[in-house]
């Protein structure tokens, strides 16, 4: 589905409707829903749909965890260290479908080799990492589950 297609706006309309209809503390829900079904929807498979879950579940379950951690001396260095645990982790399906995609192409240089990377994965990722990075300054904590 693109964002040119008559489709998309047939899906748009009412998700701004409830959008406007719920109220303000369940809005966020109505946002979450809809864009996680249209991502469904352009990927068209549900397995690359878990990637995207899971990365974000990982990073908030990480991001709770720092922003349970008060900035002390003795806790300040294992902030940082969960935050670069928390980087990585959530790095880590970026990197291994880049990564993967590149040792293959030079292992093997005359086989077609088709890897599907999940759609906008590099943005979300970077997304994430400057969640995980605002909830370690302090500027924001994470929402109760």
């Amino acid at each position: 589905m693109s964002y040119a297609s008559f489709l998309f706006y047939v899906f748009l309309l009412p998700i701004i409707g409830l959008y406007y209809i719920v109220p303000i503390r369940f809005r966020w829900s109505i946002l979450l829903i809809g864009s996680g079904y249209f991502y469904y929807i352009v990927c068209k498979d549900y397995k690359i749909c878990l990637i995207l879950v899971s990365t974000i579940l990982i990073s908030y379950f990480w991001s709770i965890l720092i922003c349970r951690l008060k900035d002390n001396k003795s806790k300040g260095n294992l902030k940082k260290l969960i935050l670069a645990i928390a980087i990585i982790t959530s790095a880590l399906p970026l990197l291994i479908s880049k990564m993967s995609y590149f040792v293959l192409d030079t292992i093997i240089q005359s086989a077609k080799i088709s890897w599907i990377i999940p759609v906008g994965l590099s943005f979300y990722t970077l997304q994430i990492i400057a969640y995980l990075f605002d909830v370690y300054h302090g500027k924001i904590c994470p929402p109760p589950f």
